[in-house]
């Protein structure tokens, strides 16, 4: 039974108070109503905005792990820049930092982009740190 639907998003909610979330096959995503007060408590421009500013950044980051595997940050930049709201380095990078592990693809080592895969460390964390002394980017 659906009970409530917003933004054309198919969010609802079990009329006997479920305890989990899940998605049906046509895209309709079931959550328990404690989850959609409580994204209902956030939810305003404010947290639009950044939800737009980082979901931009993480799809930059896909972009580089797919076309380029490693791009140095400079670079990445030029990419990010396109987004108006983007424009200092120091946010970006701090931006990636906060990126869920799981939902970024690439790590920000020695302000070089790599794709995790190629086995430098998560997150920056220092295990695995690779290095490019000879990188030639051009």
């Amino acid at each position: 039974m659906i009970l409530e639907e917003r933004q054309n998003v198919s969010l609802f909610i079990c009329a006997e108070g479920i305890s989990q979330a899940g998605m049906f096959a046509d895209g309709r995503v079931i959550v328990p109503e404690d989850v959609v007060l409580l994204y209902d408590s956030f939810q305003g421009k404010e947290f639009e905005e950044d939800r737009k500013r980082i979901g931009y950044i993480v799809c930059c980051l896909r972009a580089v792990a797919n076309l380029y595997g490693i791009v140095p940050f400079s670079v990445f930049m030029k990419l990010a820049l396109a987004n108006p709201s983007l424009q200092i380095e120091e946010e970006v990078k701090a931006i990636i930092a906060n990126i869920p592990s799981e939902a970024n693809e690439c790590v920000l080592v020695n302000d070089i982009i790599d794709r995790k895969e190629n086995g430098c460390g998560d997150r920056g964390s220092g295990e695995g740190m690779c290095s490019y002394p000879n990188a030639d980017f051009r």
